[in-house]
């Protein structure tokens, strides 16, 4: 809000809205975290985690993974080590009163930025029920729920978000705006920059440039023996053909809007057989 014209597109995941964190969180955690915040508190809390194994694994876990979370046994030690490092304690500390001192809910609507906001169906950190708020509050963003996902679903179901994300930033902005586009759309776009990797077009573009030019083309099925474009039709489009094959017909002799005897020139097949 202060400085949108520095910022093209937001993704937001699991974000704090209203402040207002799980149950688990303020009643569970948050004395932890009161501890953690001064350094005496965090060696204690370092002497306890030492003496009582895993007792970072039993808290955190419930508030940070579903139930059936897809995440895999490498990220959780990765994560769950890098939460008992020294220091950490004190970066939640911080992190939790961040949350919980500022109030986004009354200003959502004046976020112009366009944005994607991923949400986990089961975080218990920030509740889903804050995701009603962006809804209501935010109609402009592109707001996701993914199940299967706490509030970790870039770890938990990190294909489907990574998946989202893609999308998202590979889609072209219109006026400076985004319009959030449905599944079927967004699988249309894929399919696309699929076939676009095997074009010349394509060939050597990252996945987000082809997601990007993929949703800038129009798609149009045309009956056999039809006209595509005519002569005497004004327009710089460029035509792939997708599936078939396109016949250019015109007159070498006399080239122009009004050719005296046609002949066939040439024939384009499908880029993608």
């Amino acid at each position: 809000m202060k400085h949108s014209a520095l910022v093209e597109r937001m993704v937001l995941l699991s974000p704090t809205i209203t402040g207002r964190l799980s149950n688990f969180i303020t009643t569970i955690i948050a004395p932890v975290f009161l501890v953690e915040r001064f350094l005496l508190g965090s060696l204690l809390v370092s002497g306890v985690e030492k003496a009582v194994v895993g007792i970072t694994d039993r808290l955190m876990r419930p508030v940070s993974f579903a139930e059936r979370s897809g995440i895999t046994l490498e990220d959780y030690k990765r994560l769950m080590a890098d939460a008992c490092r020294r220091g950490q304690g004190r970066v939640r500390a911080e992190c939790f009163f961040a949350m919980r001192e500022n109030n986004l809910s009354g200003r959502l609507a004046q976020v112009e930025t366009p944005s994607l906001v991923v949400w986990g169906a089961e975080d218990n950190t920030v509740p889903l029920r804050d995701a009603g708020v962006v809804a209501d509050a935010w109609p402009a963003a592109d707001l996701r729920i993914v199940p299967k996902a706490g509030h970790w679903p870039h770890f938990e179901v990190a294909d489907i978000t990574r998946r989202l994300v893609a999308s998202f930033l590979g889609l072209p902005l219109l006026s400076g705006k985004l319009t959030p586009v449905g599944d079927d759309e967004l699988d249309r776009i894929s399919e696309l920059a699929d076939f676009l990797t095997n074009s010349d077009l394509g060939a050597n573009l990252r996945r987000t440039q082809l997601n990007r030019l993929a949703a800038q083309f129009r798609q149009m099925e045309v009956k056999p023996h039809s006209n595509i474009v005519n002569v005497d039709e004004p327009g710089n489009e460029m035509y792939l053909v997708h599936s078939g094959i396109v016949e250019v017909w015109s007159d070498p002799e006399n080239p122009g809007p009004k050719p005296l005897r046609l002949c066939r020139i040439a024939c384009v097949l499908s880029s993608g057989s």
